[in-house]
């Protein structure tokens, strides 16, 4: 008897914990909101946010949970490639001038992040808790093509994972490439995709039912 409520639980569990994942393939110039100049290059897939060098905060808002802010004294650009799905901040030099952020909103605290990411160049990157988030610093290594773990043009993505500590979550990444974050949730791509339909738990005539998608199943996940 024990193993089946083992397995029941084990069935109800793979029902309810989805991943929402965020990633910039399918993002459009007219999905960005901000206040900076954007451009979008049909041919390269790529467009670009100009922040003017002023050195005032330019917040970037890429979706409804995820905004980017940046500020500079000089005139830099933050890159979306939709072509191979990344969004990428311009490098802070060794001054603290720049500052890359992260966040993502509507969290709840104790909710795992994932960002991967890359060294866009040869300098020494990590990303960084800050606001909301708890985590060790992690290292991007510098981009060098023929490297162990590299891809063909020499970058090399590594996960970074974060506990939110409050509802929105902010991590430094002067520098990087981010082509995925990963929170709790139904799963959601860039393109406003419909989030994946949670199970909900039941009981009738005194049994537990489980309602996916239209389907009913039993506490073994047995179809009715």
């Amino acid at each position: 008897m024990k193993k089946i409520f083992l397995f029941a639980a084990a069935v109800v569990a793979a029902m309810t914990v989805n991943a929402k994942v965020y990633n910039f393939a399918t993002i459009t110039a007219n999905d960005i909101q901000t206040t900076a100049d954007v451009t979008a290059n049909a041919e390269t897939g790529k467009i670009t946010i100009a922040i003017p060098g002023d050195q005032s905060v330019v917040e970037v808002r890429l979706f409804e949970d995820i905004v980017l802010h940046y500020n500079s004294k000089e005139a830099k650009n933050i890159t979306v490639d939709t072509k191979n799905g990344y969004v990428e901040f311009p490098g802070n030099g060794a001054s603290a001038e720049g500052k890359a952020l992260v966040t993502v909103e509507n969290l709840t605290i104790g909710d795992k992040v994932t960002f991967e990411a890359a060294n866009k160049g040869t300098g020494d990157v990590a990303l960084s808790a800050k606001d909301g988030a708890e985590g060790a610093d992690v290292a991007l290594p510098k981009k060098a093509k023929g490297a162990e773990g590299a891809d063909e043009n020499g970058y090399i993505w590594v996960t970074g994972e974060y506990t939110a500590t409050a509802a929105d979550l902010t991590i430094s990444a002067p520098s990087a490439r981010i082509r995925k974050i990963t929170t709790p949730g139904g799963e959601q791509a860039i393109s406003n995709v419909d989030a994946a339909e949670k199970a909900v738990k039941t009981f009738e005539n005194g049994q537990l039912v489980i309602i996916k998608n239209g389907v009913k199943y039993n506490a073994l996940g047995a179809k009715f």
